[in-house]
């Protein structure tokens, strides 16, 4: 009997960790997807899914896309999420025409949250893969886990992880890539230009992965067929990606996005900045302060594995500069286009013994304390307040660290969760009010931009559940109980990481 109850549920650390990221981030899913680049990929993904191609339907409404060939418009954005995600998105859009919900992008819906569960598998995978990394490198198992608790819980992913971007799926991808490329056996390194090439489809910018791949398997030695394969792999993925430019715009080099942001003017103070600096869409160190101990790790193992240490590097410093030319915006929370360099750096940050593993638990710890608040709340919310009042140096890479985001997203979730509205008004957004406040009861006398969400708990069991009559303190009930058993699930693997290891 006993021996029966011992082996009656076997999940290993894996299926723990994967399940418990699950399971705490559906827990605060949230029911919209604000700005451009999310709903541009879901509007494709609904065309796939209703008209089976992929126009998007372009109004004042929802200013998605680019005008492209014979008057129709496209997204502006790539083609290997709004694919995969149609699933999800084909059973939103069944429950949102079932319940006769909004198909209205600043609006709650199915739709958007079932999108944004999608990203949520995506970020418990690249949680696992971290941590088989990290075995990879020689990490003990429980320092492992702890990376990938890390990747989950430390870093900016808390954030992107339940929001709608392609980054998520190019980290799972990149990760997917090295992980095989570690490997030893010629089918695991096969499977290295598949990812290669499914980068290219991913985001232009995962052109890095395949050369570096391929530079990895030269110094490493491997036959000269299996080394070039990354390199056929991001060619067949170019070659796709260039095949979506044109059935888009009829052109194979029109990407659909403004090629003069991609610019040599400033890449010194970007490159800087998306490290060093506080300020929005920058501060690797800030705002994934685990990825600190990469420094010691690769240090430790440079000479047993000094390969492998280049491999990650590589990557880091493929996606990092590639991305300092590009001339983005302060609309992000940390540096997003950093996201694929996340496992490997935590990953080299594992293979640390135990007071090194006790330095990954508390800067884990100040990770979560900087992306938490997000929690409960947009992190978008300050930069609209700051640009309210014409702020904007309160969103310059290099402004006052006083002003920047991570030092004053507590009060901006304060604000948020207890009502305070910003005060912007803007007639199209207002009529969006005036149709929530029929479904969810008056609402503050003062607009928000650049939804009614901005001024309220945006998850879905606060402001989805009363759209279709179920009460949200039910949903808050049903919520704790996936946060209680996805905690539950990440005990169960820690404590099976360290009975492994015993063993």
């Amino acid at each position: 009997m006993g021996q029966n109850r011992s082996t009656a549920f076997k999940l290993s650390p894996s299926w723990c960790l994967f399940l418990g990221v699950t399971l705490v981030y559906l827990a605060f899913a949230k029911p919209i997807i604000l700005g451009i680049d999310g709903n541009d990929m879901l509007a494709v993904a609904k065309s796939l899914v209703q008209d089976g191609n992929f126009t998007i339907n372009h109004t004042a409404a929802q200013p998605f896309g680019a005008l492209g060939r014979e008057g129709q418009y496209y997204s502006s954005r790539y083609p290997l999420l709004p694919i995969l995600v149609t699933p999800f998105v084909a059973f939103g859009l069944f429950l949102d025409h079932r319940f006769n919900l909004p198909d209205e992008f600043v609006l709650p819906n199915f739709t958007a949250t079932f999108a944004i569960a999608f990203s949520v598998l995506i970020t418990a995978g690249i949680s696992v893969l971290t941590m088989l990394l990290a075995r990879r490198l020689g990490a003990q198992s429980w320092g492992a886990y702890l990376a990938g608790l890390a990747t989950a819980f430390g870093t900016t992913l808390l954030v992107y992880g339940r929001q709608f971007y392609a980054d998520p799926l190019l980290t799972l991808v990149t990760a997917a890539g090295v992980y095989v490329s570690l490997g030893h056996t010629n089918k695991e390194l096969r499977w290295a230009s598949v990812f290669a090439g499914l980068a290219v489809t991913v985001k232009p910018t995962g052109i890095v992965l395949g050369p570096v791949l391929a530079f990895y398997f030269v110094l490493k030695k491997v036959s000269w067929r299996t080394a070039l394969q990354p390199l056929l792999g991001t060619l067949c993925g170019l070659l796709i990606h260039l095949g979506y430019n044109y059935l888009r715009f009829g052109d194979w080099l029109q990407f659909g996005q403004n090629a003069s942001r991609f610019t040599f003017d400033g890449w010194l103070d970007r490159a800087n900045a998306l490290l060093f600096s506080p300020g929005a869409s920058a501060g690797l160190l800030w705002y994934c302060p685990p990825v600190l101990l990469a420094i010691a790790g690769a240090w430790q193992i440079r000479k047993s594995k000094p390969l492998e240490v280049g491999l990650i590097m590589g990557v880091f410093v493929g996606y990092w500069g590639l991305h300092s030319f590009w001339s983005f915006g302060q609309w992000n929370w940390g540096p997003r286009f950093l996201l694929p360099v996340l496992p490997g750096l935590l990953a080299l940050g594992s293979v640390l013994r135990r007071q090194g593993q006790k330095w990954l638990i508390l800067l884990t710890l100040v990770g979560f304390l900087v992306n938490g608040p997000t929690l409960l709340s947009f992190f978008v919310r300050y930069q609209y307040e700051v640009a309210a009042v014409g702020n904007y140096q309160a969103l310059a890479l290099w402004g006052d660290w006083r002003q920047a985001p991570v030092f004053n997203i507590w009060q901006t979730t304060y604000r948020q969760v207890t009502g305070i509205p910003i005060l912007v008004t803007d007639q199209y957004r207002l009529e969006q009010r005036q149709k929530l406040e029929k479904r969810l009861g008056a609402l503050p006398s003062v607009d928000v931009w650049p939804t009614p969400l901005m001024y309220t708990i945006p998850v879905w069991w606060w402001t989805l559940l009363p759209l279709i009559g179920i009460s949200p303190w039910l949903g808050l009930a049903f919520a704790i109980a996936l946060l209680g058993f996805g905690l539950w699930l990440l005990r169960l693997g820690w404590m099976r990481t360290g009975m492994r290891e015993r063993t």
